[in-house]
């Protein structure tokens, strides 16, 4: 929980935020380099009702994000009475076993 509340404190490091923006901006690149994946992502953006044409908007939207609107987005979402603690794995110390 501390590292939230530090993040939403003081955000993430300029150069964190443009490795993230560089890596879906890549990832989005890579994955339509056929004909059938950028007919697919048209019409799931379509579908979406994002438009078919986003595909061709996403790199300017990426790079638009500020580090402001990160920080609206973490104040918004990531609330710690709404926070889940997930735990995978064995548990030695359940009580049914």
């Amino acid at each position: 929980m501390e590292i939230l509340e530090k993040i939403k404190k003081d955000g993430f490091e300029p150069e964190e935020i443009e490795r993230a923006k560089n890596r879906l901006i890549g990832s989005q690149k890579l994955s339509l380099q056929s004909n059938l994946s950028i007919s697919e992502d048209m019409a799931v953006n379509e579908v979406l009702g994002l438009g078919w044409n986003y595909g061709s908007l996403y790199e300017n939207l990426v790079k638009s994000v500020t580090q402001e609107d990160i920080k609206n987005l973490i104040k918004t979402f990531l609330k710690k009475e709404k926070a889940v603690l997930f735990i995978l794995g064995k548990n030695e110390n359940r009580k049914n076993k």
